[in-house]
Formats: C-alpha cells, sequence, structure tokens
C-alpha cells in the first residue's frame, strides 16, 4: 500500500511490550487547539502499532510553564473496532 517508505507514521512514544502496546504523541500546542485531525491521528497510530491504549501529552496552560499532563482522548475512552475485528477498550 505504501511504496518507498510513503505513509509510514510514528508516534512520539512506543512502548516495547508488544502484548499491550501502548502509544502516546504530544502536541506542543494547548488542549483547546487539540481537534479531530490529532484525536484521528491518534487513532492511526493505534491501528498501526496494534496498540491496546493511545495517550496524549500537552502543554498545561497555567502558572507552571513547562508541566505536562497525560491526557486520554474522549474519543478514544469508546469501544472501538480493531483492524482484526476484536474489540479495544480504551481505559
Amino acid at each position: 500500500m505504501f511504496d518507498h517508505n510513503r505513509g509510514l507514521i510514528y508516534p512520539g512514544f512506543i512502548s516495547r511490550d508488544s502484548e499491550a502496546r501502548v502509544i502516546a504523541d504530544a502536541k506542543y500546542k494547548p488542549i483547546d487547539n487539540i481537534g479531530n485531525k490529532d484525536y484521528l491521528q491518534v487513532l492511526a497510530y493505534m491501528f498501526r502499532f496494534d496498540a491496546k491504549k493511545g495517550f496524549y501529552f500537552y502543554p498545561e496552560m497555567g502558572e507552571e510553564e513547562r508541566a505536562l499532563l497525560l491526557v486520554i482522548p474522549l474519543v478514544l475512552r469508546a469501544i472501538i473496532k480493531h483492524k482484526n475485528d476484536r474489540p479495544c477498550l480504551i481505559n
């Protein structure tokens, strides 16, 4: 489907545990600016790497300038169909 390394996607973090793969992606923008394209990107990473969970890291808007929060996107909290039709629940 993807020739000559075109179309390859990689998140910021991929766990080594292939049985319960987790991916995370850093978003260098406020949570208010994270939208559908960002959610779909994490879903694409999850399908690409057969991940069981997907997370975002994003900068917190507040007094602490460099704080990062770990967030599970709301759209990923629902049961989704995995590429091999196994249901996948995102906690």
